[in-house]
């Protein structure tokens, strides 16, 4: 009686879908072409809302974040999840994009994986490890049963170790990790990275913003100097994250300079939200703002 009180409980469980069959339901799938296309969909799915910038020197890193689609004429701080940027510990910042909840999930993890060792060490655990860390959680995402893929792509900036190394990583959805001297993730990041390439091809001195003109730059560097940012290394990178920024939510619009002078008004208005990490040496870093 027992066994077969435990059979009609499977039978039921398989059928209803709380206990899928395996192989057709139980995780991810590949189609007949060997592509995952739930976890394509999912990558598109990071590609909606806020777009975020890396750059990485042998000096420092830097992460800026606007949500171009975010309208201006509500304060950014009074919005709850719309930071974008997380501080992780000492020198360390992690950046996402994709879906808020999942992001934040993710976010809590990091916090949770640098606060158990910096409790046991009492010193910030490793970039590396990190991002080791966020990689298992979203890859567990893709082959466990019942369960979606995390739709949140990730970028870590970090003054790593002892040497306070700059390093830059992205934890793709996927799981993958990869380290960058800069990147884009989000909104029209292809656009953005274009840029990156373009500018950083030279050097930060070269490289910086050719294109953009001469009052728009004035004004970022009025900006960045009221955040305490004057290293002229650092200044041209951000202008270079800046343009990168602008170039996404440009897009394919036809009135350029209607979207800078709406990216400058964002700026201005705390719409852009960044972290300066200086590397190499004890500094105090720039928090997210």
């Amino acid at each position: 009686a027992m066994a077969s009180w435990r059979s009609a409980v499977l039978v039921l469980a398989v059928a209803t879908g709380f206990f899928p069959a395996v192989g057709k339901g139980a995780a991810l799938e590949f189609d007949t072409s060997g592509r995952l296309r739930q976890l394509e969909s999912t990558a598109r799915a990071t590609q909606q809302g806020v777009t975020i910038v890396g750059v990485c020197s042998g000096s420092h890193v830097l992460l800026m974040s606007w949500n171009a689609k975010e309208p201006l004429e509500a304060r950014p701080l009074s919005i709850p999840g719309r930071q974008y940027l997380w501080d992780l510990d000492e020198d360390q910042v992690l950046a996402g994009a994709g879906l808020a909840n999942d992001v934040r999930v993710l976010v809590d993890h990091a916090r949770q994986m640098a606060l158990q060792h910096r409790a046991l060490s009492g010193t910030p655990e490793r970039a590396s490890r990190l991002a080791q860390g966020l990689a298992t959680r979203l890859h567990g995402g893709t082959v466990s049963t019942g369960r979606r893929p995390f739709a949140a792509d990730l970028v870590l900036a970090a003054a790593d170790g002892v040497h306070r190394q700059p390093i830059l990583l992205q934890i793709s959805p996927m799981g993958s990790i990869r380290r960058f001297q800069a990147v884009a993730i989000g909104a029209n990041a292809a656009f953005a990275n274009e840029v990156l390439l373009r500018r950083l091809a030279n050097d930060a001195e070269k490289s910086s913003l050719q294109e953009m003109p001469q009052a728009a730059q004035r004004t970022v560097k009025s900006w960045l100097s009221a955040q305490g940012v004057t290293d002229k290394d650092m200044v041209n990178h951000a202008l270079v994250a800046f343009e990168a920024l602008t170039a996404a939510a440009t897009g394919k619009a036809e009135d350029e300079k209607e979207v800078l002078q709406q990216a400058l008004e964002a700026l201005k208005g705390g719409f852009v939200k960044f972290a300066f990490l200086r590397c190499g040496v004890e500094h105090t870093p720039h928090r997210p703002r």
